[in-house]
């Protein structure tokens, strides 16, 4: 039985079906992580949560925010407590080490990430489960094609419980690991420096141009259209509009209506960088979130049990056999 339920679990028909519902699935997976960037509420409420720490960002305050604790200040502190740095100087610190570029008040960073970061388990979670449901249903269909040939009923029913107790085990061990890698999303870090201070760069110059655009008129649009219509490729004019374009870097859920009614003030020259770099970072994140769910959800899921049922029903059959040789 072992012998056929691999044969039937390696034809070209049974692996392209399973192969066709998890590509589908990694599809819809990438474009459900992309539609939880908080980008909307990023561009609309950014100025106002910078404004009122915008004073501490500044590079002349910068060295006075990370303070050590002073020895009145530990002097009555409970020797059976866990001692621990104040919040402000804990995220400063913190803020060192994760981001490219100066300090910046890394609460607001903080807030706007993790609102986006802490949708993304439940949605990997729905992943796995519809890795699950695939694998269960292609080894029940497998494993009812051989049921007629085999002439104890029996064994067929202890076969599918084995089976589903095999696959189940696997699930909840790549749950484990899910849960595990969206608690490392939590800490706001990112070695790819080059990539960050680029997306954030383009990010924050197409703030730049939405803040100083002026609603053109219907003759100026007209105007600019025909004025561009025959422009050749690399002339400066076109090469910057290109550059400004984040979409080949892979910020393809940028939603230009956000950006163009995103209100920063002039007078506060944080926001918008702050903003540019939650974008940047979000977008390295995703990309790093989902590739590292779908390698866990091949390595930990599917692989095992494309491999590991087939020699657990051999092993299951030998036994069977060898008891009943015994009796």
């Amino acid at each position: 039985m072992a012998a056929n339920i691999e044969q039937n679990l390696l034809l070209p028909n049974g692996q392209a079906g399973l192969t066709t519902d998890m590509q589908l699935a990694y599809a819809q997976f990438k474009d459900a992580i992309a539609s939880a960037y908080a980008f909307s509420e990023v561009d609309a409420s950014c100025d106002h949560e910078v404004s009122p720490t915008a004073q501490s960002a500044s590079p002349a305050n910068a060295s006075t925010t990370i303070l050590i604790p002073t020895q009145s200040a530990t002097k009555n502190r409970d020797p059976t407590k866990q001692p621990c740095l104040p919040a402000h100087v804990s995220i400063e610190i913190h803020r060192l080490r994760c981001l490219a570029g100066p300090l910046y008040p890394f609460l607001v960073q903080r807030k706007f990430i993790s609102n986006s970061v802490n949708q993304w388990l439940p949605i990997a979670l729905e992943l796995c489960k519809k890795a699950y449901d695939s694998t269960m249903r292609h080894l029940c269909t497998a494993m009812e094609g051989l049921a007629a040939d085999q002439s104890n009923p029996e064994l067929m029913n202890i076969a599918r419980s084995t089976v589903r107790t095999f696959v189940s085990a696997r699930k909840q061990e790549t749950e484990t690991r899910l849960r595990w890698m969206s608690t490392l999303e939590q800490d706001i870090s990112t070695l790819d420096k080059e990539l960050f201070s680029l997306l954030k760069n383009k990010q924050a110059a197409r703030y730049k141009e939405h803040r100083n655009r002026r609603p053109p008129s219907p003759c100026a649009l007209t105007c600019h259209k025909d004025s561009t219509e025959n422009v050749e490729e690399g002339t400066p004019r076109l090469t910057f509009r290109q550059t400004l374009s984040l979409r080949h870097l892979g910020m393809t859920s940028i939603q230009p209506q956000s950006e163009s009614k995103a209100a920063f003030k002039p007078d506060n020259q944080f926001s918008s960088i702050i903003a540019a770099e939650i974008r940047a970072y979000l977008c390295i994140a995703s990309h790093r979130f989902t590739d590292n769910v779908v390698l866990t959800i091949e390595h930990s899921l599917l692989q095992p049990v494309l491999k590991g049922v087939p020699r657990l029903l051999y092993d299951m059959s030998f036994n069977l056999v060898k008891n009943d040789a015994q009796t």
